[in-house]
């Protein structure tokens, strides 16, 4: 860019066991881009609150969440395709969500991950540079041998073409590697279009990959043009050798593929892409995805459309927002599904969803006349009872709704959150947009708190399990410590399934009445501590 943007943007990531990760290439675009800091995961209570226009997070592997006051949020996630589970909780704290794989970035967007786009990895030319070396090398892989698949095409190469490199280099030893090597090869790990890709085309050297146009290649770069690919081992070798032996032919495709590369893929390319999207949000000053607009309803819950019993037929899901997880109810049950939602305008989108909605706040309005003697097989409270003054005599309204065999299913969060305490020994009690201190919260809850909530409504709980933060991987990596310390509060001598508690932001229940038949047979207190 011939100038810098007026942006200010705080930009994390790890680089403190590799310096050479997506982090540090982003670092380096965005540095000739517009002002920007770095900060590591390990300093996020350090980063600026207001002060910055766009607080960016790069995936590095490790396992955090960005505090909610920096707002506007962007993450990159570069590797849906190894740990999805994690990614796709992570995601839901961002404004928005960048994905470097497309099936990955579909898979967020149906899990329910709003503002998600795909954003693949890219280049950067001067350190994945074409060095003008004699070609020293007939075939390289430069990279970890980490996969069946790997292992069996590189030991077919070898026996074929012995004159190799194979091993581990990073940075510009790896720009010297590639460029000393006629052929780059690659095999990526789970249809990854993978870093490999375009630092091996940056640096002027053939590409041949396996087959990745189902994971959006094709709409990168051309096969034939910019890069050779291999549908089977057979084919792999034959390419080899044909393109070992007609130099003219792979030096064309291999030129061709740099000027691609550093046309459109290089990490600059990308930084602006991220800061275009962002600019509606960034300019703004808004957070659309921590707002409570219309994106606030329109959370699928896959995690508690798991929890929904087979062979149900008739749902109510009271606060049901926009629908879509009474949507994906019938999807996947082919169940009738009721809604109630206090909202009228998200109400109407409901409509569009499920089979009948009401409009109305769930404590004031008259179950016994308004479904008039119709029994369900479950009803959902997806977030619901912490916004009430009176959770209890809710589920005690619920209670004649419930046929034989029926199940309450319900999410609330968990105010023992290790955040939320120590903010709490700093005289912090803030409310925010979303999360644990929603602003809109009356009632706020711990596991036990919970318990005695069910208990004395007549319920028993038949399932409770804890969704946790990012932290709660760390103190698991840890050994799980029965001591521990954040900030400034320091925690001892607790059992550990206690200090588990800690880590949880929110837990997910199904409970079913005391005098159903499953209560009568297996009433167990979980007051225990």
């Amino acid at each position: 860019m011939e100038q810098k943007e007026n942006k200010k943007v705080v930009i994390i990531y790890d680089d403190t066991r590799q310096s050479y990760t997506t982090g540090t290439y982003c670092l380096r675009a965005l540095q000739n881009i517009c002002d920007v800091v770095h900060y590591l995961p390990s300093q996020l209570n350090d980063i600026p609150k207001d002060s910055f226009d766009l607080y960016l997070s790069i995936d590095d592997g490790t396992k955090y969440v960005l505090p909610q006051h920096l707002k506007p949020s962007a993450w990159w996630v570069i590797d849906t395709h190894m740990q999805f589970d994690w990614d796709r909780e992570k995601a839901y704290y961002f404004d928005m969500v960048f994905a470097a794989q497309k099936d990955g970035a579909e898979k967020l967007r149906r899990a329910g991950v709003k503002n998600v786009f795909w954003l693949p990895l890219a280049c950067d030319p001067e350190i994945h540079a074409k060095i003008d070396i004699p070609k020293k090398f007939d075939w390289c892989f430069v990279g970890h041998i980490n996969c069946k698949e790997r292992v069996e095409l590189i030991e077919l190469l070898k026996k074929r073409f012995p004159n190799c490199f194979v091993g581990q280099a990073f940075g510009k030893e790896m720009a010297g590697i590639f460029s000393a090597s006629r052929i780059v090869f690659n095999r990526s790990i789970k249809n990854d279009v993978n870093m490999r890709v375009f630092e091996a085309l940056s640096t002027g050297s053939l590409l041949v990959t396996n087959d990745l146009k189902d994971n959006g290649l094709e709409e990168l770069l051309q096969e034939g043009e910019d890069y050779v690919a291999y549908y089977s081992p057979e084919e792999l070798v034959g390419k080899v050798a044909y393109y070992l032996e007609h130099e003219g032919e792979r030096e064309k495709i291999a030129g061709h593929g740099r000027e691609t590369a550093l046309s459109g893929h290089t990490y600059e390319h990308r930084m602006i892409s991220v800061l275009d999207r962002m600019k509606e949000i960034i300019d703004k000053g808004r957070c659309s995805q921590a707002e409570r607009g219309t994106s606030y309803f329109q959370f699928a819950r896959p995690e508690l459309l798991e929890l929904v019993p087979e062979g149900v037929r008739k749902v109510l899901d009271i606060g049901c927002a926009a629908g879509e997880l009474g949507a994906g109810i019938k999807r996947e049950h082919g169940a009738e599904v009721v809604g109630v939602e206090v909202n009228p305008s998200i109400a109407e989108m409901a409509r569009q969803k499920i089979d009948r909605v009401v409009s109305g706040d769930c404590e004031q309005l008259d179950f016994s006349s308004i479904f008039n003697g119709t029994r369900f097989d479950c009803v959902i409270l997806a977030d619901i009872l912490e916004h009430l003054r009176t959770p209890e005599d809710l589920l005690r309204k619920i209670k004649p709704l419930l046929g034989e065999g029926a199940c309450i299913i319900a999410s609330i969060p968990n105010v023992q959150n290790y955040a939320v305490v120590a903010g709490l020994i700093e005289g912090n009690w803030a409310y925010q947009d979303m999360g644990i201190l929603d602003r809109t919260h009356l009632r706020f809850f711990t596991r036990r708190e919970i318990e005695k909530l069910f208990a004395g409504a007549g319920f028993f709980i038949e399932k409770m399990a804890p969704k946790y933060d990012p932290n709660h991987y760390t103190w698991l990596a840890a050994g799980l410590p029965n001591n521990l310390t954040f900030g400034r509060v320091a925690v001892n001598g607790l059992p550990v399934e206690r200090v588990a508690d800690f880590f949880v932001f929110q837990y997910l229940i199904v409970a079913r009445p005391v005098e159903s038949e499953a209560g009568k047979e297996s009433v167990k207190p979980l007051l225990s501590w």
